[in-house]
């Protein structure tokens, strides 16, 4: 075997990292200082302590490499907020386990992020070396308010509800995070399918009580792209779908030269292990079917056969414009008191999925954007969204642990490995019963799979790549 000795410079990496409309821009590392300052802007961005009383945030973390090494390794940072500094209008929220920061603005406003300088603060500078390139990476988030909510809508199939008699019967109202019995009685939580083992929703399953940040868009194309290349050769040939030219699926190329022709589209072809993977290395964590009924319903009341919007009606966006590029959208038009969506309810075009947030502008209202209640993007449609359900072993799952920022090697190459996740090992078939399900509905179902309610796909029988699979994570632990 040869010994390769490799001298590598300082390098003050300068580049543009594009997270859907997400901009960084000249990244520097100070070695001496152990910082890494960049300028970062995004569109659209708002704060508000009146009804929802929230705001949007970008999550952001760091990758490091040497030239020793042939994939990116995760960078913490500070957990303290103090060692951060953010100019105006921005402010640094902090995690515990360093694993990267929230930016988001300090007041109450709206409109979008200039380009704005931000420094954080290492948690422990990587050994005695100089020589590292530093990767800064966005991804835009939402920002949900801890409080009670209703699940399940008395008309969804396999709808969550309230036990005593029979299906329909009243929304079950999730008022804490402390452990629910599941059993058809009264003022307790049932469905008439897909139920969780012992017939109790422990107290480790996250049950979207508490404040957590989403994911305001579905992994596009160009971040997936973007996680397969910093990854090792065989850890992303792993995770590599393979399936470009299907159903408007563009990810291509070999490790580390992946590309996506439309980087900005919604990523399908995706397994619950592949969710689970990208969430991983990203420091985020999968998100409950509970915490997806928080997401899209908010405070309201259920609605039966609501969307994602807040309504059951629907305008299928089938007039495709702009394909592939940067604005790619529909020029359809809703009708009166539905929301816009890509679902295959009246046509069979476009086929797979579109832009992420293909239907929001500035000035668009939540039924012209389809969006949840907090505004988070396509909760409804495009790609079905991966969630741990609480059928079968399910309710094992740990709301608590989130991703470390680094896979599994030899012999579960590109694995998750966080402790309290289900071992997407168990779960690559029907008989495994780990809860790995589908909410939301994708660009090729009909209006029922649409649902918010819906749980039609939570019976341990998917977890594995579809044309219309994708997903996205949540933070639930922060300063």
């Amino acid at each position: 075997m040869k010994k390769i000795i490799s001298v590598c410079t300082l390098l003050f990496v300068s580049s543009i990292i594009f997270a859907n409309n997400i901009e960084i821009t000249s990244v520097s590392y100070n070695s001496g200082a152990g910082t890494v300052t960049f300028s970062i802007s995004w569109e659209n961005s708002w704060r508000t302590n009146t009804a929802p009383n929230n705001w949007d945030a970008a999550w952001v973390f760091i990758k490091r490499k040497n030239c020793g090494i042939s994939n990116w390794q995760h960078q913490d940072v500070s957990a303290t907020a103090a060692n951060h500094t953010a100019a105006s209008p921005l402010e640094v929220q902090t995690t515990p386990d360093g694993k990267g920061v929230f930016l988001r603005r300090s007041g109450n406003g709206t409109g979008n992020i200039a380009s704005t300088s931000v420094t954080l603060k290492l948690a422990t500078v990587p050994g005695a070396i100089a020589e590292w390139d530093m990767q800064v990476i966005g991804i835009e988030m939402v920002y949900v308010p801890q409080g009670s909510f209703q699940v399940g809508d008395g008309a969804s199939n396999a709808s969550l509800r309230q036990g005593g008699g029979t299906s329909p019967t009243a929304a079950y109202t999730i008022a804490s995070e402390a452990a629910i019995t599941f059993a058809n009685t009264a003022g307790n939580l049932y469905a008439d399918q897909y139920s969780p083992t012992g017939g109790t929703v422990s107290a480790f399953y996250p049950k979207g009580f508490n404040a957590l940040y989403c994911m305001k868009y579905e992994i596009s194309q160009g971040q997936y792209a973007d996680f397969l290349n910093s990854l090792s050769p065989d850890q992303s040939a792993a995770r590599f779908p393979n399936s470009n030219g299907a159903n408007r699926h563009t990810v291509t190329g070999v490790w580390p030269s992946f590309i996506a022709t439309a980087p900005n589209r919604a990523c399908n072809y995706l397994s619950w292990a592949d969710v689970c993977a990208y969430n991983d290395w990203s420091g985020l964590a999968p998100m409950s079917e509970m915490e997806f009924e928080k997401i899209c319903r908010g405070t309201n009341a259920a609605a039966a056969n609501e969307k994602a919007w807040g309504t059951a009606l629907i305008t299928d966006g089938s007039s495709l414009e702009n394909d592939g590029l940067g604005n790619e959208g529909v020029s359809d038009v809703i009708t009166a008191g539905s929301g816009l969506v890509n679902a295959a309810q009246f046509s069979a075009l476009p086929q797979g999925p579109l832009r992420c947030g293909f239907a929001a502008k500035a000035s668009t209202t939540r039924l012209q954007a389809g969006a949840s209640f907090y505004g988070v993007m396509e909760m409804s449609g495009n790609v079905s969204e991966f969630v741990m359900g609480v059928s079968g072993a399910g309710t094992n799952f740990v709301g608590s642990a989130h991703g470390d920022g680094n896979l599994q090697f030899t012999p579960n190459e590109g694995l998750s490995d966080v402790n309290g996740w289900i071992n997407q090992t168990a779960i690559l078939n029907a008989a495994a019963g780990a809860a790995a399900s589908y909410r939301g509905g994708g660009h090729d179902n009909a209006a029922t799979q649409l649902n918010v309610s819906d749980r039609n796909y939570c019976n341990n029988n998917y977890a594995a790549r579809t044309a219309s699979t994708g997903g996205r994570g949540v933070r639930r632990s922060f300063n």
